[in-house]
C-alpha cells in the first residue's frame, strides 16, 4: 500500500502518536516506526483493559512484599541461639560466634524463613551466601593463621540453614576428623566472647 494511503486512512502522527488505529496490514511500513500498529495499542488502551491476569501484582510490588515478609518472618532458631553469640549481621547473613572456644568456630545463618537447604534460596541468595562465608572465613584465617578452613552445612539437628566456618590445625581435640559430637565443648567466659566477636568484627 502506498504510503498516500495510509496516510488517507488517518495513520499519521500528531503530537508523537498515531492519531487512529493504523490500517491492517501495515505493520513496518510506515515510515514512523518499526512498529506502528503497536505503538498505537500501548497510548490508546481504554480505561480498565488488562493483558493477563488483571488481578496480578507487578513484580516491584512482589519483591517488595517478599522483602517485607524476610524482614517480619525470620526468627533465629533457638538452639542456634543459645549456643551462640551475635558478632553482626551481614547483608544476608547473621554471623555469630559458636560458644566453644576449643576452636574459633563462626556462625552464618542466612536471615530467611523457612530455609533448610542452600539450593532453596534464590540465585542471588545463593551468590551472597557463598560471598559472606569466604569474608568469615578471610576473617578467621587472618586473626588465628590456621592450616586449614573448614566450610559446612549439615543440618541434621537443626534444620533452619546455617554455614559453620572453623579454623582448624594439626593436634586441635578433633584434628583430622569434624569438630561436630567431639569430646565436652568448653564455652567462653562472656567477656571473652565479646572480645573475639569484636576481633572478628574488627577483621571483616
Amino acid at each position: 500500500m502506498p504510503v498516500a494511503a495510509l496516510t488517507q486512512a488517518g495513520t499519521h502522527k500528531k503530537g508523537g502518536r498515531l492519531a487512529r488505529r493504523p490500517v491492517p496490514g501495515s505493520l513496518g511500513l510506515l515510515p514512523s516506526g518499526p512498529d506502528p500498529v503497536g505503538e498505537w495499542l500501548v497510548h490508546h488502551q481504554p480505561p480498565g483493559f488488562h493483558i493477563g491476569n488483571p488481578n496480578a501484582k507487578s513484580k516491584r510490588t512482589q519483591k517488595k512484599t517478599a522483602i517485607y515478609s524476610y524482614i517480619m518472618t525470620f526468627a533465629l532458631d533457638a538452639k542456634l541461639n543459645a549456643d551462640t553469640f551475635p558478632i553482626v549481621k551481614l547483608g544476608l547473613c547473621d554471623l555469630r560466634l559458636m560458644n566453644d572456644r576449643r576452636w574459633p568456630w563462626l556462625i552464618l545463618v542466612p536471615q530467611r524463613p523457612g530455609i533448610t537447604e542452600v539450593h532453596e534460596l534464590t540465585p542471588l541468595d545463593q551468590t551472597m551466601l557463598t560471598f559472606e562465608a569466604g569474608i568469615a572465613a578471610q576473617a578467621l584465617k587472618s586473626i588465628t593463621n590456621c592450616e586449614k578452613i573448614n566450610t559446612a552445612a549439615l543440618g541434621n539437628i537443626v534444620r533452619q540453614l546455617h554455614v559453620h566456618v572453623i579454623a582448624r590445625n594439626t593436634g586441635d581435640p578433633a584434628w583430622p576428623g569434624p569438630v561436630w559430637g567431639h569430646g565436652t565443648r568448653e564455652p567462653y567466659s562472656k567477656n571473652d566472647a565479646k572480645v573475639f566477636a569484636k576481633t572478628i568484627l574488627d577483621a571483616i
